[in-house]
């Protein structure tokens, strides 16, 4: 199974693991159609103290692209970050927030080098 194709099934998982844990609201979702929408996290909550979660979900072991951990650290202002990986037996989501956003090499890599004037 294609790497594109296991995404989607991670998301439709995590979003029974959602509903079935009570209390969260999606209030936004990555693009429907590609899983390729320039850095946005997969999903967007509202937690059951009314507080905005931003959800990304990993597949597999593709870690997170570099434009990925740029736009996730912006939302840390916002509100609570998560990155969730789908194990590989598709059993259960393990929490690897603190491992993806704190990786060094990652945060020294340009998000985009000609996208703002010098």
């Amino acid at each position: 199974m294609n790497g594109p194709r296991l995404g989607k099934l991670a998301d439709k998982a995590f979003v029974k693991k959602l509903k079935k844990g009570g209390g969260y609201e999606i209030i936004g979702r990555e693009f429907e159609r590609s899983i390729h929408s320039g850095g946005w996290p997969d999903f967007i909550t509202r937690n059951p103290k009314g507080k905005l979660e931003f959800i990304e979900v990993k597949s597999g072991n593709s870690p997170l692209d570099h434009h990925q951990h740029h736009v996730l650290q912006i939302l840390r202002k916002l509100g609570r970050v998560r990155v969730m990986r789908w194990n590989k037996k598709r059993s259960h989501f393990e929490d690897v927030t603190r491992f993806e956003l704190n990786d060094k090499k990652m945060a020294r890599k340009k998000f985009c080098s000609g996208c703002y004037p010098k």
